[in-house]
């Protein structure tokens, strides 16, 4: 049985043999050995769309894509692949969590950074009971929230960043007046850097998770907060 796997060096046909029965799902065994996805993109294509699409609209995204490899996809093939990349986002990080255990190059400063954001999203995006005030307003969607307008289209997205880092010691003359040698000094980089983000969860929520996992890789450290 033949599928079609397009990848960034365009479309092509795989032949492999499938086994199956009477109510059986058929299985592929050269499938699983090639690490071939499920659905007609490849990994190579679905890495792509996630990186662009981070950095740039959903019809930018196909044009690079376009312009970049032998590989055309559609918007709504773009969106689907971007929404299938994020889905296993919480699974992930407690992954990345479970395997700090085993980390130990660590800072002597543990970092808690979280950030809130309100992000405008598309009414189409909306549930439907939210999407009735944007739509019977006039605020235009092309123009930033001017002073009055209500804030339906709304919602709170949060950042957070957990790490740890060593001490950049210095002295009140590096500080004030620093020489030439004095700039060169190297600042301490993170150690074990964590960033997650989210638009469903509560504020609260994600920085109580950021405590959580400070808390985790501090555990049976004495470290400063």
């Amino acid at each position: 049985m033949s599928r079609k796997l397009t990848t960034l060096f365009g479309t092509v046909i795989a032949n492999r043999i499938g086994y199956g029965g009477r109510k059986i799902n058929t299985l592929f065994p050269l499938d699983g050995e090639f690490n071939l996805p499920a659905q007609q993109y490849s990994h190579g294509i679905r890495q792509r769309v996630a990186i662009e699409v981070a950095r740039s609209e959903f019809r930018e995204t196909t044009a690079i894509i376009e312009k970049t490899t032998a590989a055309k996809i559609g918007k709504r093939q773009a969106e689907e692949l971007a929404y299938h990349s994020a889905s296993d986002f919480d699974d992930f990080y407690h992954q990345q969590q479970a395997q700090s255990k085993q980390l130990q190059d660590t800072g002597e400063i543990v970092v808690i950074s979280p950030d809130v954001k309100d992000v405008v999203l598309r009414t189409s995006d909306l549930c439907s009971n939210t999407q009735k005030p944007p739509l019977a307003s006039s605020k235009k969607l092309n123009k930033p929230l001017t002073k009055g307008e209500k804030h339906n289209a709304n919602r709170m997205a949060t950042v957070a960043s957990v790490y740890t880092i060593n001490s950049f010691v210095r002295t009140p003359e590096q500080i004030v007046n620093p020489s030439d040698e004095d700039r060169k000094i190297k600042r301490p980089r993170p150690i074990g850097k964590h960033v997650w983000a989210s638009l469903g969860k509560e504020p609260e929520k994600v920085i109580s998770e950021a405590f959580d996992e400070a808390i985790f890789g501090d555990k049976n450290k004495h470290k400063r907060f």
